[in-house]
């Protein structure tokens, strides 16, 4: 079979007289045909439709797919013919840029509800860039069969064994931008449905839509102007983990610097060189969008720490995405108008519970950490309201050496937490007194500072605070 399709293809190629000769005999019919009945016109969704073909199933003739060789000579026949198919439709395109073809050539590939030939040589894996091309050629200056191919591909895209070759061919159908005349925008239609798709495949859909922003800048522009329609119900209030940090992934990926994609979740160069390489592809204003939106959203994340609806991880990739962006004391000082929404989020729902190992609290607390690193305003967002210094330093915290998880999530989240109050202690002298006092300090010296080979960090920023403790008491005597 490869062979005669081969055949067949360069003929077709010879030129005119040859094109028009293999259209006057319908090939395309007799190829379409031929198609569906070695896939004995199976189908992967209840919803597509058979072929109108009258005939039994008795004259179906099954091609042999078994064995590798086998499958891929299969597949090397019939990538000539989609290639073949689709040169001739191009061939019969007129001087009006239309094409021309006959009524049963047309009809057998846009036949069916969900354009049955495009819909199974697609889920078959059949050369999906010769079937966007012979899409291109279809649906140029055809808005209305664009729309129906629009619909057929995501119909595919909610198949999961099949999903992976229709999100190819929608990456194909995007990639092209300008085109020749009477093309449709294929990433106009496909990003004002990829919502719809979204409810049904979340993450699949998350995860395309960051290859696209990197190299589509329609999408870019589309997403960050509809940042309220997505970001909070797959960021936060998504129960899957996994959709929540390809939601994250997405929103990283909005800044144009790959660099910064590379290195959400990884040690990276110091913030002030990525802001460098940020601000030398105009992404600062990016930055500065993306962090004052997620910001505004603080207020609402208190509906999502209720523990017996929402467990202990719902906001993890929120503030990480935040901590991300955290590239200079421009972005820090965007907290200053969402410090009480900050405080009220922490204070007491995250904080007072007791809860020996919660993510929420080690992630919020990371997050106002880097914010305030580095930020002397930021500290006197805390110095300056009574609320935040009265009870800052209450903060439930299971000293069980013997857990590793305990120790582990005391390891990351003690440093953070001693970090901070460390920074308001070198900003402050009255609240450096206050702590040293404080039960809760005087329970870390007791609990967590004899275990430095445990929690060398924590141990560390408790030093800290003795230095503190002690230089400020010697200047005030």
């Amino acid at each position: 079979m490869t062979e005669l399709f081969s055949f067949l293809l360069d003929f077709a190629k010879l030129g005119d007289q040859e094109a028009d000769f293999l259209l006057s005999i319908q090939a395309i019919t007799t190829c379409v045909e031929f198609y569906l009945k070695i896939c004995g016109n199976s189908t992967a969704d209840p919803e597509l439709e058979v072929s109108d073909d009258d005939e039994s199933e008795d004259d179906i003739i099954a091609l042999p797919i078994g064995g590798s060789d086998m499958a891929a000579a299969r597949t090397a026949s019939l990538d000539k013919m989609v290639s073949l198919i689709a040169v001739l439709v191009e061939k019969s395109r007129g001087e009006d840029n239309c094409i021309h073809l006959s009524q049963t050539d047309l009809n057998s590939l846009t036949s069916g509800k969900t354009l049955l030939f495009l819909y199974n040589i697609t889920r078959d894996n059949i050369n999906i860039r010769q079937t966007c091309n012979l899409i291109f050629s279809l649906t140029r200056h055809n808005p209305s069969l664009a729309e129906h191919v629009a619909e057929m591909v995501f119909l595919g895209v909610k198949s999961a064994d099949h999903s992976l070759h229709f999100f190819r061919l929608l990456t194909l159908l995007t990639e092209l931008s300008g085109g020749p005349a009477g093309l449709p925008c294929y990433t106009t239609l496909i990003m004002y449905r990829v919502w719809d798709l979204a409810k049904s495949c979340p993450q699949a859909a998350l995860d395309w839509l960051s290859i696209q922003v990197t190299r589509n800048r329609y999408a870019q522009t589309w997403l960050l102007g509809s940042l309220g329609d997505w970001v909070e119900i797959y960021l936060i209030a998504h129960n899957n983990v996994k959709v929540r940090n390809s939601a994250a992934f997405l929103l990283v990926s909005l800044v144009p610097t790959p660099h910064f994609r590379q290195t959400f979740r990884t040690p990276r160069n110091p913030p002030s060189q990525l802001r460098d390489t940020i601000e030398a592809n105009d992404g600062l204003d990016t930055v500065r969008r993306i962090l004052e939106f997620l910001l505004s959203l603080l207020k609402n994340c208190k509906q999502y720490i209720d523990i017996s609806c929402h467990g202990t991880t719902k906001l993890v990739s929120y503030f990480q995405v935040m901590t991300h962006l955290l590239l200079s004391k421009h972005e820090k000082l965007l907290l200053g108008p969402f410090f009480q929404d900050l405080w009220q989020l922490f204070h007491p729902k995250l904080s007072e519970p007791s809860i020996p190992v919660h993510q929420n609290k080690q992630a919020l607390l990371h997050f106002w950490y880097s914010a305030t690193v580095d930020c002397p305003d930021n500290v006197k967002l805390i110095l300056t309201n009574p609320h935040v210094v009265k009870n800052i330093a209450f903060n439930y915290i299971l000293a069980d050496h013997e857990d590793s998880d305990v120790v582990n999530f005391n390891r990351t989240m003690l440093t953070t937490y001693y970090g901070l109050l460390r920074l308001c202690c070198t900003a402050s002298r009255s609240f450096c007194r206050t702590l040293a006092a404080h039960q809760n300090i005087q329970w870390a010296f007791k609990n967590i500072a004899p275990y430095s080979t445990q929690y060398a960090g924590a141990v560390d920023e408790l030093m800290k605070l003795t230095q503190l403790f002690v230089s400020h008491n010697e200047e005030t005597t």
